[in-house]
């Protein structure tokens, strides 16, 4: 994703099968989003990230992900009614992972990555700093759903990214409307390594 912006202009992630890379925003610096990718790479290396637009999707084949689902039940969601799934990586996490699916259509429509990381402990007792818990949280939002190439594929993709932590707040969005789908298209290999 590219920007018009000297501070912040683009958002690259690379996964190659391998090795998973959030490139810098500027040299040296990644962004809130990428740092939080970066920690948890097991969202794209387990295909989780950009949902069904991935053919990497987990849910095509779980089995392959050696990942375990569990059925949280029916919930509502902005009006909806949706089944949640948690999704739990192989090795584990710290960061909790829910898939929502449409009631009815079974259409990806939503998934959520939280992490909370406890303050830090220890004795405090010569600072005036209080420490507290650290909270991130991506939510990526589907919708829009058409068929293209024979699969039916959002249209509109929407992420919001928070981060609560001790040096501050951070809340962003990105929204992309999808209007043009390749498949099979090659990659030059070199896309992966650039940073």
């Amino acid at each position: 994703m590219s920007f018009y912006s000297p501070v912040y202009p683009r958002e690259q992630f690379s996964f190659d099968g391998s090795s998973y890379i959030s490139a810098f925003v500027t040299p040296g610096v990644r962004s809130s989003l990428g740092s939080f990718l970066m920690i948890n790479d097991f969202i794209f290396k387990h295909g989780l990230m950009g949902g069904t637009l991935s053919s990497a999707w987990p849910l095509l084949d779980i089995s392959a992900q050696k990942a375990k689902l569990e059925y949280a039940g029916l919930k509502r969601v902005k009006d909806q009614s949706v089944h949640e799934l948690k999704f739990l990586p192989r090795g584990g996490s710290d960061c909790q992972v829910s898939i929502f699916l449409d009631e009815k259509t079974y259409e990806h429509v939503r998934t959520e990555y939280s992490r909370v990381l406890s303050a830090q402990i220890g004795d405090r007792s010569y600072s005036n700093v209080t420490t507290r818990e650290s909270r991130f949280k991506l939510v990526e939002e589907f919708s829009n759903f058409k068929v293209e190439g024979g699969l039916n594929l959002p249209h509109a993709y929407r992420f919001e990214f928070s981060a609560d932590t001790q040096s501050g707040t951070f809340l962003a969005e990105w929204t992309a409307t999808l209007t043009q789908f390749i498949f099979n298209d090659p990659i030059d290999p070199a896309a992966f390594t650039s940073n």
